[in-house]
């Protein structure tokens, strides 16, 4: 039987220590050099990405001092090269604890986590902005969902320029937070905006003032023992595992699911707030199949064409969704373009606010406003995966999932699909 789930390395656990190495060595030209920024130097380029419906960031960094700026992006003036008000976002470590800040339009705003990131580790920094909704995390820690005033919606991006470990004056930093103004000391690895990764920073970003090359082990592929990741850095990344009885290795799965079109998985929502998990949805996940047709992921009010559901679906190879806010008495699907079936990995993002949900596969961004009236989407709080024993006659998708799923969150938050399904499985 030909695999389907395959394996990934993560961080291992080995003792490290920043080393910042000799002169002769700052022009590296490999194109995987990781910088180490000491205060006196910085990256920056002009940086276009679209983000007219959302803005994703992340950042793995590894800090030195419990100040400093990590990550910088603004739409300059283009005579003076200064700050325009109202157009920003920041990556700032305050006390050791991860920040972030931005103005679209509509005033200042900034979202923090209590945990401290100054012990020698690598960590994850995420933020994430969909129209007026913001979340952010570092590493599990997740704050709580935030709300901007009405305004411009997104960052516009025509003359930005992003910086990376500081900046060259203050004179393009918002004056009301000084403490952009500190430059960070530490190690960033990696960069991710809206899917696009810069790992190749000293190639991809301009070198200006002093900035090293780090020469210790990074957060990837390292050798067991090696404790530099605070947590693993491809966590979502699945191990070999077994299924449909072939044993393909025994070490320990717990963030990856084979579905094998015979089980329906009960997960229980733990929002934040039922309020805003009403009016906003935020799911993301991976999967990887050979199959043309099967229902994924299956929430509802009641059993019910006409009543609330939501549902993420195969259907041709594709992947569509299927949302009715409770006036709705026919099925309308939206799907993508994107072939899914090709029994690679694919990634999955569905975000809404309200009537107008944003439904991502892999680089393909698909549209889609309700006709007006309800924008709440009010469930039993369950969400079903893989499947369901009895969905609403006139769905067109009946058929399970087959296939490997992983990557799972919710609202940000991860979630251990492995923990969480083993107990909570029925056979369809």
């Amino acid at each position: 039987m030909q695999q389907i789930c395959e394996s990934n390395e993560i961080c291992g656990d080995n003792p490290s220590n920043t080393k910042i190495i000799s002169e002769e060595q700052l022009n590296v030209k490999s194109n995987h050099t990781i910088p180490l920024f000491i205060g006196d130097g910085f990256l920056m380029k002009k940086l276009r990405v679209d983000m007219k419906e959302r803005l994703e960031l992340e950042i793995w960094l590894k800090a030195m001092d419990s100040d400093g700026l990590v990550f910088y992006w603004a739409n300059l003036d283009l005579k003076t090269g200064r700050y325009i008000d109202g157009n920003f976002v920041a990556s700032v470590l305050i006390a050791s604890q991860p920040h972030f800040f931005w103005n679209f339009g509509s005033g200042i705003f900034y979202s923090r986590s209590t945990k401290s990131v100054l012990n020698d580790q690598f960590h994850l920094i995420r933020f994430g902005k969909y129209l007026r909704s913001s979340s952010f995390q570092a590493d599990k820690e997740q704050t709580e969902i935030q709300f901007s005033q009405l305004g411009y919606p997104h960052l516009d991006t025509n003359d930005a320029v992003a910086f990376i470990g500081g900046v060259p004056n203050k004179t393009i930093l918002p004056s009301a937070i000084p403490e952009l103004a500190v430059p960070f000391r530490g190690t960033v690895q990696r960069l991710i905006i809206n899917g696009h990764t810069f790992d190749r920073l000293f190639k991809e970003f301009q070198q200006i003032g002093h900035v090293v090359q780090y020469d210790d082990v990074p957060c990837s592929n390292a050798k067991s023992g090696n404790k530099s990741c605070a947590w693993k850095r491809d966590e979502y990344e699945i191990p070999k595992h077994i299924h449909q009885g072939v044993e393909v290795d025994t070490k320990e799965v717990d963030d990856s699911l084979f579905l094998d079109g015979l089980n329906e998985y009960a997960l229980v929502k733990k929002e934040v707030s039922k309020k805003h998990s009403k009016i906003l949805t935020n799911y993301r996940f991976m999967i990887k199949t050979n199959k043309s047709e099967g229902l994924i992921w299956w929430e509802s009010k009641r059993h019910s064409i006409r009543s609330d559901y939501f549902a993420i679906f195969l259907l041709a190879g594709r992947l569509g969704f299927a949302i009715n806010l409770g006036s709705n008495s026919k099925v309308k699907i939206i799907g993508s373009n994107t072939i899914v079936n090709d029994n690679r990995w694919h990634s999955i993002a569905l975000l809404r606010e309200k009537r107008k949900s944003l439904l991502t596969v892999d680089n393909e961004n698909v549209t889609y406003t309700l006709p007006s009236g309800a924008t709440e989407l009010t469930t039993d709080g369950i969400i079903w995966i893989g499947g369901k024993k009895k969905v609403p006659r006139n769905f067109p998708v009946k058929t399970p999932y087959k296939g490997c799923l992983r990557n799972l969150q919710i609202s940000s938050q991860l979630i251990n699909v492995r923990r969480e399904f083993s107990s909570n499985k029925t056979v369809l």
